[in-house]
């Protein structure tokens, strides 16, 4: 009986299957005239699909690239052109699949060959399948020596991307976990499918048919559609292997061809885990074959001589052969159920896949490029291979005969080296593959890794330096064009830890060769200077814990200190899936009053996060170091922030680019990048772009804050200048983020900004609004010295409210803004600057004709002064009239936006300041109610709180320590001396800071909560290594952050940096919360319990509290009495549910309020 199996690709006539569109850039595709061509162009009759073609990426040219699947009849050709046409694609490329012929196969068994060589075990495994029997392809490979040392395991899937498959055959029972694709009925006859799988893993030794090389591995199986005789191939190829990848399979057999494999996606797969074999067919797989982690399997005669695929075609990049030319193998069921014939290319690289299933049998973490490293150094000859003069020689120099044996032997004893560095010797690892248990390089040391793949192992709790790379004090680990990433598929390896020096200035480590900035390798170091880590340009670094740590760990707590301040330098670097991309800690020490700062810095890099393996991500943290820099860097969807900052003044200058999107936000939490204070007179944040290359922030997310600041109030502290925030519109009736949140004691300059998110709307009927707020203001002027603070000169458009002020930020200028399509343009709630403008320098701010309401007030507002344009010119710049504040008109002398910050007076001016300040003091309180006195008394105030505040950081920057301290002495404050205070907490003087907390005989509300907060502060910065914030201090903490008063944003800065407590961004709707009437003290009538699967809370409800019929309701309320949720309940209940998703974790009251009955209240603490 003949049978008909698919074999020979060659000479057949390929077909379209669909269209690869890569989206020119992603403004282009959040871009709203993209989003109404990609309707228009699903709505085309042509057109079966058009969607992302490799959902979940990581690469950003795979995540905007689209497929396009056309009708049968369309004409390709010109449909690519046209899209290439419509300026939306940068490029476009049609995949053709070919159709199968028919090669016939017989049932004939031909004698086998008498010329074998002995096994290189002793006792090779005995099978009785006739097919395999017929022939010696399967001992010439070895397998039956390598089946004594591996059976393989169901654990392991090999995904086998052909023709067709279906569960049907007898010698794959069970195999098939799935089967997915376009499986049509019409392609059932065709035998390519089942001879593939076969070879990978056909049941051995049941008495019929063939022996699979891979044992007990599994199957998932990917139609391409088509088949024997003229059926035509319908599927991708690409996206078949996307599909299988995602799926988690170990290895990709890929026995056909694509005229165009995309080799981001290839690449990606490999680097993620997953091995792809292809069969060698001349050059079309040249695009993916050099890739480490993809096999190219050629073809050997029975006798192990190299045959070409195609005869006259080199088949490049081959890296392995092996003996399967005339070979019995799987057909389909509806023809027969085997047969023999050719064989190929096809029916070799399933039996490298079933050899690859054997070791991931042994050593699951055996990555792809360590798989094909071994298969090559355990294969064998092939004859003439190594003979230059031999007509192969090119094709097969590098190559090899599959020895499965070996191979498995070799997987079995793999284990990661161990690389020590010495003192003074330099070690290059250049166009390798390593894996290494640990990497340790020792002072002098230089450790230069190029082009090259590195995986590490997981971190060992019994051995603190396995998974990780040690780089010590003057010594060099350098990355450029390489990847390190964790062994195993879905590990996680420790990162890198470089030392550093507390006392001593960083080396400089960059150069400048011609217009260009470059990475200086050689500079020069002594064992006394920082460690050093440079990622140069190619370098990818993935899945670590912690890619890189400026700290020593398993040493004592002193020694850790003295070790902090390694340095960090990244160019052109990407970092993908790390659980946190870099940790800083406190450098230089603060009691050692140096000038010098952090040299740490960041330039072209791209930072993300794509998996959920890495949920709850952080790009940095950054704690009490001031100067880390990024510039021209790309932060894409981190789950928590791109940039955490601790007491720490970071630069993010131009050019910068931070995503985020909706399904990577955490509702109201969402933010940015988070720059917060814990005590008074620390931290800051310098964003600004320059020379028209801003930092553009684009958030496609539900709630949430761009940038978000508690407590920065050091001189100059925040300045956010020329920046993008482009805010997505996210839904009917949505309310998307606020830009920019500041709360408690602020010093800023935001000005020359743009908020837009009207490019980005691509829902037509708007009900909602993307932005709730361009800049939030919350208790930003609590502090007692005058800080500068202005809004100047912004561009604002689309938003519920412009700019919003809660409670006392009396420092605030809001000048110079334009606002469009608005529902209010500014809002006022309790105090802002009493002149907002001023003589001969109006308000100036422009409101269209589209905002709603110009300015609002609303509960309580201080008067204050609004002065416009005496001429009247600029109808635009009039608000509405109100009780609340005055309307003044002047001349227009000055233009806000030409006015810089004013500069730091002469230190000899100090007492001219103080005694203007004590005249205007005693002129203003004989004439309370005189204009002129009381702007002469605003103006001296502002004189000395600039000069004092801005000496103290001048001195404190300059190493002048006692200088500073005087200045801040001299300081006559009324109140609690919170500048001293925030410069004994910086200079690390944190006794005297302690008796500056008890000496104070202070006993209001803002100063016991002060000193409640810093009290724990202090316990926390007297040993940050073992400290853990105790229950009552997060009650206590938890209670002054939902209080929303003088100090909740120190309170709130400590919180996230000892227990990663997020707060929400108040929204409109919560600036007059719902309080609830005084909560009794707690009752025992109720049960609560939690329930995690599902993240929900149990309420068991006695039977006597409610009754048929009757209603009750039930809360849960904040400490400070803001009911947070609230529901009826309208029958009885023995047990209630309550999701707790909108609901942050901390200490609250549960209240039933039961018709007609008195309530019942439990104190509960919700912990996420």
């Amino acid at each position: 009986m003949i049978g008909i199996t698919s074999v020979n690709l060659t000479a057949q006539t390929t077909y379209p299957v669909g269209i690869f569109a890569k989206i020119t850039d992603t403004q282009t595709k959040t871009s709203l005239a993209f989003h109404t061509y990609l309707d228009e162009l699903k709505s085309k009759p042509e057109v079966i699909s058009a969607q992302p073609a490799f959902p979940g990426a990581q690469s950003v040219a795979l995540q905007e690239t689209m497929f396009i699947k056309l009708q049968g009849s369309a004409n390709y050709a010109v449909f690519g052109e046209n899209l290439k046409a419509s300026g939306h694609f940068e490029e476009v490329t049609i995949e053709y699949v070919p159709a199968l012929t028919c090669d016939p196969s017989s049932q004939s068994c031909p004698d086998p060959s008498t010329t074998l060589e002995p096994s290189e075990c002793s006792s090779p495994v005995n099978f009785n399948d006739p097919g395999t029997q017929c022939t010696r392809h399967i001992e010439r490979m070895e397998l039956p020596c390598a089946w004594t040392e591996s059976n393989g395991s169901s654990d392991v899937v090999v995904g086998v991307v052909d023709v067709y498959f279906d569960n049907s055959h007898p010698d794959l029972t069970g195999k098939f976990l799935s089967i997915s694709g376009d499986c049509r009925e019409e392609s059932a006859t065709s035998s390519h499918g089942y001879a593939t799988s076969g070879g990978v893993a056909a049941i051995r030794n049941n008495g019929m048919h063939v022996a699979g090389a891979g044992g007990e591995t599994k199957l998932r199986g990917y139609c391409v559609g088509g088949g024997d005789c003229g059926l035509l191939p319908t599927t991708s190829l690409n996206t078949l292997a996307w599909e299988a990848y995602l799926d988690g399979v170990d290895v990709i057999n890929i026995s056909y061809s694509s005229n165009s494999w995309n080799r981001e996606m290839i690449a990606e797969i490999v680097e993620g885990g997953t091995t792809v074999v292809v069969a060698a067919r001349g050059d079309s797989h040249q695009e993916i074959a050099d890739i480490d982690g993809v096999i190219n399997v050629g073809q050997l005669t029975e006798s192990g001589n190299y045959q070409r695929y195609d005869g006259g075609t080199p088949d490049e990049n081959l890296d392995i052969a092996v003996p399967i030319l005339n070979l019995h193998r799987l057909t389909s069921p509806l023809v027969d159920f085997s047969g023999y014939g050719s064989g190929n290319t096809s029916m070799a690289a399933p039996y490298v896949a079933g050899t690859i299933a054997l070791m991931r049998a042994e050593a699951p973490c055996i990555p792809p490029a360590i798989i094909e490293k071994i298969l090559k150094e355990t294969s064998n000859n092939i004859p003439n291979a190594d003979e230059p003069s031999d007509q192969y020689y090119a094709e097969l120099n590098g190559a090899g005969a599959l020895n499965a044996y070996q191979a498995v032997l070799a997987a079995k004893s793999f284990q990661s080296e161990t690389l020590l560095v010495g003192p003074n010797e330099t070690v290059i690892i250049e166009n390798d593959v390593r894996s290494f248990k640990k990497v340790e390089v020792d002072p002098l040391g230089k450790l230069v890794i190029i082009n090259s793949q590195i995986f590490m192992d997981e971190p060992d709790p019994s051995s603190h330096k396995t998974g990780f790379f040690t780089v010590k004090r003057g010594a060099k680990l350098i990355f450029k064009r390489s990847t390190v990433t964790a062994a195993c598929r879905n590990g996680m390896w420790g990162g890198i830890r470089v030392w550093g020096n507390n006392d001593r200035e960083q080396p400089d480590v960059w150069a400048t060769v011609g217009e260009d900035e470059v990475l200086d390798y050689n500079v020069p170091v002594t064992t006394d200077d920082a460690g050093m880590v440079l990622f140069d340009i190619g370098t990818k670094i993935t899945r670590a814990k912690r890619v890189v740590g400026t700290r020593s760990d398993a040493v004592p707590y002193a020694i850790q200190v003295d070790r902090r301040g390694g340095l960090v330098a990244g160019k052109g670097a990407t970092f993908i899936d790390n659980g946190r991309v870099g940790e800083f800690l406190q450098y230089p020490r603060p009691s050692g009053g140096y000038a010098f700062a952090n040299k740490s810095r960041f330039v072209l890099c791209n930072f993300k996060e794509t998996s959920e393996e890495t949920e709850k991500g952080i790009g940095f943290t950054i704690w009490d170091t001031d100067g880390i820099t990024f510039d021209h860097c790309t932060f894409r969807e981190f789950d928590h922030e791109s940039i955490v900052a601790f007491d720490a003044k970071i630069n993010i200058t131009s050019g910068n680019v931070f995503f985020k999107s909706e399904e990577y936000t955490t509702g109201n939490r969402s933010r940015i990048i988070s720059a917060v204070s814990t005590y008074p007179f620390s931290g800051g944040l310098n964003i600004g772009g320059v020379n028209n290359d801003p930092n553009i922030f684009n958030y496609a997310a539900r709630r949430g804050a761009m940038i978000h600041s508690y407590g920065q109030n050091s001189f100059d502290a925040t300045i956010v200048t020329e920046c993008e925030f482009n805010s997505k519109y996210v839904g009917e009736g949505s309310i998307s983020a606020t830009g920019i949140y500041l709360e408690g004691p602020a010093d800023y300059n935001i000005s020359s900004n743009s908020f837009n998110s009207t490019a980005n709307r691509i829902v037509g009927t708007i009900t909602g609004r993307a932005f709730d707020t361009g800049v939030a203001l919350n208790n930003t002027g609590v502090n007692e010295l005058f800080s500068f603070s202005r809004i100047s000169c912004n561009d604002m458009d689309d938003f519920y409210t412009g700019v919003r002020t809660s409670s006392n930020n009396s420092f605030v200028e809001i000048l110079s803004n334009d606002f469009q399509e608005a529902n209010r343009a500014i809002r006022i709630s309790g105090t802002v600057n009493e002149k907002q403008g001023s003589e001969g320098r109006p308000a100036g701010n422009c409101f269209d004709s589209t905002v709603d309401t110009r300015i609002s007030t609303t509960g309580t507002v201080s008067p204050f002064r609004y002065y416009i344009d005496e001429t009247l010119t600029m109808p635009c710049e009039m608000p509405e009239t109100s009780t609340v504040f005055e309307i003044k008109e002047t001349p227009n002398n000055e233009n806000n936006c030409n006015q810089n910050r004013p500069p730091l007076p002469n230190p000899g001016s100090k007492e001219g300041i103080k005694q203007a300040r004590s005249n205007a003091f005693a002129n203003l309180s004989a004439n309370p109610t005189n204009e002129q006195y009381q702007d002469e008394y605003q103006e001296a105030n502002e004189a000395y709180g600039h000069f004092f505040r801005g000496m103290i950081k001048s001195k404190l920057l300059e190493g002048e320590v006692n200088q500073a301290i005087n200045y801040a002495l001299e300081i006559n404050a009324k109140e609690f001396p919170y500048e001293l205070f925030g410069t004994y907490m910086q200079l690390g003087r944190y006794n005297d800071a302690e008796a500056l907390l008890n000496a104070t005989s202070l006993t209001d509300k803002k100063t016991l909560d002060f000193k409640a907060i810093q009290e724990i502060n202090l316990e926390y910065l007297r040993d940050t290594n073992t400290y853990v914030l105790s229950p009552k201090n997060f009650e206590l903490l938890d209670a002054i952050s939902l209080e929303g008063t003088a100090n909740s944003g120190y309170a709130k800065g400590l919180m996230l940096l000892t227990a990663d407590r997020r707060y929400s961004v108040p929204e409109l709707e919560e600036d007059v919360p719902k309080i609830a009437s005084v909560v009794t003290e707690e009752t025992e009538q109720v049960l609560v319990y939690p329930n995690p699967s599902n993240n929900t809370l149990f309420v068991e409800l006695p039977n006597s509290l409610l009754e048929e019929g009757k209603e009750a309701t039930i809360q849960i309320i904040s400490v400070v009495g803001r009911v947070v949720h609230e529901e009826k309940l309208y029958n009885f209940y023995s047990r209630h549910s309550i999701g707790l998703n909108n609901i942050e974790a901390g200490t609250y009251f549960l209240r039933i309020l039961p018709q007609g009955k008195p309530q019942c209240v439990k104190k509960i603490t919700i912990i996420k």
